[in-house]
């Protein structure tokens, strides 16, 4: 499963990717479409037109994992962006993941009551 104890970026590219491709041609595409100085200790996220099937890039000190999922039933809720790429939090990944609109989830807030 994917490492998130680390303070690691998580991206998501919203448009359509063609799935067939490996990691050298998912790597170019993150080079071409996210301008970072460092790609270390990052994640990126790919679906496909159908949003049934979704692959996830990771980043590690010493190396590059993927990821792949597809669902045979339903579709992942995969959030439109207007400039094609998003920054999730740990937690929107995870509910992505478990198929829930990431729009949609107000994440809980801490707050305290005074009386």
């Amino acid at each position: 499963m994917i490492d998130l104890s680390n303070n690691k970026g998580i991206y998501l590219f919203s448009g359509p990717t063609d799935l067939r491709k490996s990691i050298d041609g998912l790597l170019m595409i993150i080079q071409e479409s996210f301008s970072l100085s460092d790609m270390r200790n990052k994640i990126f996220m790919f679906s496909n037109k159908h949003k049934n099937r979704l692959k996830i890039i990771e980043i590690d000190i010493d190396g590059v994992w993927l990821y792949q999922k597809r669902l045979t039933k339903d579709k992942f809720r995969w959030p439109k962006v207007e400039y094609g790429k998003l920054s999730l939090s740990k937690d929107e990944l995870n509910y992505l993941l478990m198929g829930m609109d990431i729009t949609q989830i107000h994440l809980p807030i801490d707050i305290k009551y005074t009386y």
